[in-house]
């Protein structure tokens, strides 16, 4: 993919973030994990993962191994990483667009704005979301982590 050029200062433009603002993916890969920990007698280290995963585009918080740690024994990681991801995908493909982003989208496209979508997330897993949403086409362009360099400043303090 080439790079993203945007436009002139001037183009009436509205950008758009996906994850957290057109679509809570957040919340289930919280509430899998939750439910995990939960079969081991553990409570979720929500701020730690919050801190380290939400808003970043490479998590650096493994949230297996957390838990091996926390209860002192080999676990499957790989089995637990699996289970977390079949929960938050399952849940994922039924969710609808967070509240307001339709009239959002319909008032942008009332006073004649073009709409882009700019997200650290991947390409097939941010179009097959915006299609799941019936959004797909509501956004022009549509920039993901492969159409950058880089895909988000590092955080500066914590």
């Amino acid at each position: 993919m080439g790079q993203f050029h945007p436009r002139r200062p001037c183009d009436k433009s509205a950008y758009f973030d996906f994850d957290g603002l057109v679509m809570d993916t957040e919340s289930p890969a919280v509430d899998g994990w939750k439910a995990i920990y939960a079969e081991y007698g553990q409570e979720f280290p929500l701020l730690p993962f919050i801190r380290a995963v939400v808003g970043i585009s490479d998590a650096n918080f493994d949230t297996a191994g957390y838990l091996a740690a926390q209860v002192g024994k080999n676990l499957d990681l790989a089995a637990l990483r699996s289970q977390a991801l079949a929960y938050r995908l399952q849940v994922q493909s039924t969710l609808p667009a967070l509240p307001g982003v339709n009239d959002y989208i319909k008032t942008a496209h009332r006073l004649g704005l073009r709409l882009a979508m700019a997200s650290s997330s991947g390409r097939l897993r941010l179009d097959g979301y915006l299609r799941q949403l019936g959004l797909l086409d509501d956004f022009d362009p549509i920039i993901c982590r492969e159409d950058v360099l880089h895909i988000k400043p590092p955080r500066t303090c914590s």
